[in-house]
């Protein structure tokens, strides 16, 4: 595997574009994302950087083995049932990612955790690699892992959340991207009740409430900007989760406001490589996913 994305990362210095695009592609597949605005040089670099510590950690001689010390590695068989998932839903497999089994390092008030070591490499840490949803929540990890050096989103626990079978999950997870907007939210409407049972529901309880509200409001708009995105993606004949998954908050705004999807990627491809490439693996054509 690291043979193969190395010969895709070598043809990314080719002189013909189609090979270009076709590296980036298979290398897009396997998810090592090319992150908005990153020039392809830096891209070069930091794909490298990765397999050379893929490598490293084969040889038992990482960096950073210090951080994964006394960790159990995660079963084949559950990796790849995980990155089936995120194949699924977003046409990428990342059994790359070194995971492992470690209560202590994947803490006490989560099932996985994905550790972000020196803004480039992933690893991810499972609770309990024998669960019932150690492949769900796996998978979750393998979608922050691909988004290594991405801008934050507001739709970080958003894509992460589809991969897990929990409506609750689904419904609420994304207001858990920041762990102020919960805390805020809980502490909202727990004095809103203290005011409401002591009879002081104007205009005390209406103020407690309001920061409640208005995180509901903003998750509201996020799914309504998100949704519009998929319908006119969906419309124009491309892949829409795929490609949403792999974009920036102000370029899923640029689509769901578009007229014309299509237009919009057509432009946004003729200046930028990684563009012009989701507009061949994600568009109506579909050319050349892997």
């Amino acid at each position: 595997m690291n043979a193969y994305l190395r010969e895709c990362i070598k043809s990314l210095r080719a002189p013909d574009d189609s090979e270009i695009l076709r590296a980036l592609s298979l290398l897009d597949s396997a998810g090592i994302f090319i992150c908005p605005s990153e020039p392809l040089d830096e891209y070069i670099r930091r794909a490298s950087r990765i397999l050379d510590e893929i490598d490293s950690i084969s040889c038992g001689n990482s960096q950073f083995g210090s951080i994964y010390s006394g960790a159990s590695k995660a079963p084949g068989a559950l990796i790849s049932s995980a990155a089936e998932i995120t194949w699924q839903l977003y046409r990428f497999r990342a059994e790359w990612i070194p995971t492992w089994e470690s209560k202590k390092l994947a803490g006490a008030f989560s099932e996985g955790i994905q550790y972000e070591v020196d803004g480039f490499f992933p690893l991810i840490f499972l609770k309990n690699a024998a669960a019932e949803n150690a492949a769900q929540i796996l998978a979750h990890e393998m979608c922050h892992a691909a988004k290594t050096g991405f801008p934050t989103s507001a739709y970080d626990e958003w894509f992460p959340r589809n991969a897990e079978s929990s409506a609750f999950r689904k419904i609420f997870g994304n207001f858990f991207r920041d762990w102020r907007i919960p805390a805020t939210t809980s502490a909202s409407i727990l004095a809103g009740t203290i005011f409401a049972a002591a009879g002081k529901i104007m205009p005390w309880g209406i103020c407690a409430l309001a920061p409640a509200a208005a995180a509901l409001a903003r998750e509201v708009y996020l799914r309504k900007t998100l949704a519009a995105a998929k319908s006119r993606l969906h419309g124009a004949g491309f892949d829409p989760m795929p490609l949403l998954f792999r974009i920036d908050d102000n370029e899923i705004r640029c689509i769901a406001r578009s007229n014309n999807p299509a237009i919009w990627i057509e432009n946004a491809a003729r200046a930028s490589l990684r563009w012009k490439m989701y507009a061949e693996k994600f568009g109506p054509a579909r050319a050349i996913i892997p």
